[in-house]
């Protein structure tokens, strides 16, 4: 997996992954291209309510990176048109960098 940030904040994470089959209902992820959309909010359950509202469906429960240690959390919701769409509540640079958190280093 690699991640990169670019100046103005947008990320990219480039990912490779053996074949997979879909499960419960769940879009499947791990076939050549896009495999979603990661948008960044800090009210995650509030966006994943508006694309529920708006003829989405949740997918997962809402998640925590590092529980007890950092507040980051997800979730993962599809679009009414099935498109895999992953809120966050930071950035992947502030998520997983050491600067954040030094004392986790």
């Amino acid at each position: 997996m690699v991640r990169l940030v670019l100046a103005d904040g947008i990320g990219l994470e480039l990912q490779q992954f053996g074949p997979t089959e879909g499960r419960d209902g769940l879009p499947v992820t791990r076939t050549p291209g896009v495999s979603h959309l990661c948008v960044q909010d800090p009210d995650v359950a509030g966006l994943a309510d508006r694309i529920v509202a708006h003829g989405g469906r949740l997918l997962t429960g809402h998640r925590e990176f590092f529980p007890g240690r950092k507040p980051f959390s997800l979730v993962y919701c599809a679009d009414p048109f099935g498109n895999l769409i992953e809120i966050d509540s930071h950035s992947f640079e502030t998520t997983y960098s050491p600067v954040s958190y030094p004392e986790d280093v």
